[in-house]
C-alpha cells in the first residue's frame, strides 16, 4: 500500500472500494492527511486535467509517444478481411488490440 493511502487510513479513515486518495498539493510523495481528499478515477482525471499536470493531454493515435501504429495502418486493418491473429503478426500488435481497432473502440478519432 503507498504511503499516502496509510495515512489517509490511520489519520481519517477506511477508503472505500474503488476510491483514490488524491493530494491536493500535487506531490506524490506527500502524506500529509490534510493535503489529501477522496475520489474516484473519473475525478483524478478531472483534476489532473484542471491542474495541467497530465504528460500527453493532446497526444493520440500515431502522435502519442508508444504508438506503433499509423492512420494508414488502422483504415488497412479495419478493411482487412484476414483474422485478427494474422493481422496482429503483420503489424506487430496484439490481436486483442486489432480486435479493439476494428470493434471502433481504440483509434476511434480515425475515420
Amino acid at each position: 500500500m503507498r504511503a499516502h493511502r496509510v495515512s489517509w487510513e490511520f489519520y481519517v479513515g477506511e477508503i472505500p472500494a474503488k476510491v483514490n486518495v488524491l493530494h491536493i498539493c500535487d506531490l506524490p510523495s506527500c502524506v500529509n492527511p490534510q493535503h489529501l481528499f477522496l475520489g474516484n478515477h473519473f475525478e483524478n482525471m478531472k483534476d489532473m486535467a484542471k491542474k495541467k499536470r497530465a504528460k500527453h493531454p493532446d497526444q493520440k493515435g500515431e502522435n502519442h509517444s508508444q504508438a506503433k501504429l499509423n492512420e494508414t495502418q488502422i483504415r488497412e486493418i479495419r478493411n482487412c478481411s484476414d483474422n485478427n491473429l494474422k493481422i496482429a503478426l503483420k503489424y506487430g500488435v496484439s490481436d486483442s488490440m486489432i480486435c479493439q481497432i476494428k470493434k471502433r473502440k481504440k483509434w476511434i478519432h480515425v475515420c
